[in-house]
């Protein structure tokens, strides 16, 4: 849904109010329910018992407790829907004949689990407003749910000073626990809410429940979504981008067990940030796919320096996991290899980028003399030292003669070290010259689609 940024809640409200025409009326009944309690000296209890028999209010639907001072306290549930009349005469029958000058304090208490209430849950009835230009991946949504009878009806804005066009609103019924605002996560409506917040598809509206009509809103103001984002029907599920449902595509179509984003980590930052006057040295970082044997996938279509930062703390500080990073170069191979085996299989339009990669420890006696002969647009080779007794990542650099000349930081050879061990080729070639760092820029050359995991071949 397309706002205005400033729009505020009652704006909002006021809109969709006079879009409907004020036209939704509670089709749910209000339930009455309250523990009513009084206090009776205990030579009254013989006239009340006879007037709950009378009543036909059982035993176990009422209590009493001794108190001291010769009074009793004598408690009991009240519990019917507006429309029950049977009910309401029941209790209205008892007020009016309790002799309330023998009672010593009197009045009303939330209703608790000892009680035994009869009805544990209502209906609730709640209408989606939305955008037409999210209207497909709310019936792929709602046809995933099940729901696919639902119906949807189209709403006209009568004027447009909001960035409102063309809308769409669905009901959907459902039940709610009686004291608990919130549906259960496992019913159809918090299901269908929790994949819409994950999608990012903004939407307002009603919730009809206890005889009252009231307005809710889950609004993006501004919709900072790539247009990859969304729901994937044939996955249930909602991700973040083509390159991650198409990997999801791949570990079903090999029969591989995977959670999406099951868990976070709090790793301990190497920088410290201030947030409210408050040090903040860790951050947070949510895997893409868990599989079994405590191994992990990341996708990433592109590195920044904080997904950098990320996979890296993570490789360094959490032990128990193995990780496998599926970046732009190995999704090449993924996508020769399956676009045209996998259904819904999504086109990814991905080119192997070029990545600015630092040389460390040129400074070493043993090299200086080398690193010396090095001139901007040389040539360069990338070889693994998976023996190498510091880092099993390590990728040393040696220039046309075989000469060592440096390493690749351990950062950036935690993501090149498995591609090049699966086969994949590079051309890195000097990019800048420091005093104390030497900057190459890598580039995948070859175009083999065999070169991704073995667990992912096919």
């Amino acid at each position: 849904m397309v706002l205005r940024g400033d729009i505020s809640y009652e704006e909002l409200k006021d809109i969709m109010l006079d879009a409907f025409g004020n036209s939704i009326k509670p089709k749910t009944i209000k339930l009455q329910r309250y523990v009513r309690y009084f206090d009776i000296d205990k030579a009254y209890i013989r006239d009340l018992r006879k007037i709950f028999y009378e009543l036909k209010m059982k035993v176990n639907e009422y209590r009493v407790e001794r108190l001291r001072n010769d009074y009793l306290e004598i408690t009991y549930l009240v519990e019917y829907f507006d429309d029950d009349e049977k009910k309401k005469i029941l209790y209205s029958e008892i007020e009016s004949r309790i002799d309330f000058h023998k009672v010593l304090f009197n009045g009303t208490s939330k209703v608790t689990l000892e009680y035994n209430p009869k009805v544990n849950e209502v209906d609730v009835f709640k209408y989606y407003i939305f955008h037409e230009d999210d209207l497909q991946q709310v019936i792929e949504i709602l046809e995933y749910l099940g729901q696919s009878n639902t119906s949807y009806n189209s709403i006209e804005i009568k004027e447009n000073q909001y960035g409102i066009s063309k809308l769409y609103s669905i009901q959907l019924h459902d039940k709610f626990p009686v004291d608990i605002v919130y549906p259960k996560p496992e019913s159809v409506i918090g299901k269908f809410e929790s994949i819409m917040r994950r999608a990012n598809i903004s939407n307002c509206g009603f919730t009809d429940r206890d005889g009252d009509i009231s307005f809710f809103s889950h609004i993006i103001k501004n919709d900072s979504r790539v247009s990859n984002v969304g729901f994937r029907k044939d996955l249930g599920q909602v991700f973040l981008s083509t390159y991650e449902a198409n990997v999801a595509r791949i570990l079903n179509f090999k029969n591989i067990e995977w959670d999406y984003e099951k868990k976070g980590f709090s790793l301990k930052s190497n920088t410290v940030k201030i947030v409210n006057d408050i040090e903040i040295d860790t951050i947070s970082y949510f895997p893409d796919f868990f599989l079994n044997h405590n191994i992990i996938i990341e996708v990433k279509g592109f590195w920044d320096r904080h997904s950098i930062d990320k996979v890296s703390l993570f490789n360094q500080q959490i032990l128990d996991y193995e990780l496998y990073i599926i970046d732009s170069d190995m999704l090449l191979s993924l996508e020769k290899m399956y676009k045209n085996i996998i259904p819904n299989w999504e086109a990814m339009r991905i080119k192997s980028g070029v990545e600015i990669l630092p040389i460390v420890g040129i400074t070493r006696p043993e090299r200086v003399v080398f690193v010396k002969n090095l001139k901007v647009g040389d040539e360069v080779i990338l070889c693994r030292d998976s023996n190498n007794e510091y880092d099993k990542n390590a990728i040393k650099v040696l220039d046309k003669d075989n000469n060592l000349v440096g390493f690749i930081s351990k950062e950036w050879a935690l993501i090149f070290a498995p591609k090049m061990d699966v086969g994949m080729e590079f051309l890195s070639r000097i990019k800048t010259k420091e005093s104390k760092v030497i900057y190459i820029s890598v580039q995948r050359i070859d175009l083999k689609e065999t070169t991704v995991y073995n667990f992912l071949l096919l």
